[in-house]
């Protein structure tokens, strides 16, 4: 395009196709794009949908009552790795029992 008179108007590129063009020939379009005519694309419908969020819940509940007994033998008490369970060892104790596993 040459460069030519137009009162009111200068000369501006097309942000998509980089076409020289009159500041009147372009539009703002919703990415904040300066294009032209055939550049111009509208926003898709589904950008503005609201989506209801779903409360799914049930009317009432309770917590389920632990009524498990945990009980802890004395090779599970003592403080060495491999030989206590979480929950039941405790530093410093060695009742004696030898380092090798029970089911060779």
């Amino acid at each position: 395009m040459k460069n030519y008179f137009k009162s009111g108007a200068h000369n501006a590129i097309c942000d998509r196709c980089n076409q020289k063009l009159k500041s009147t020939e372009l539009r703002r379009e919703w990415t904040g794009y300066m294009v032209c005519g055939p550049c111009f694309e509208i926003r898709h419908p589904q950008d503005f949908l609201r989506v209801h969020e779903e409360k799914i819940t049930v009317p009432w509940s309770r917590p389920i009552a632990d009524t498990s007994i945990y009980v802890c033998y004395l090779p599970a008490s003592q403080g060495i790795a491999g030989l206590g369970e979480a929950g039941c060892a405790r530093a410093g104790i060695n009742l004696g029992i030898p380092l090798v596993p029970f089911f060779q």
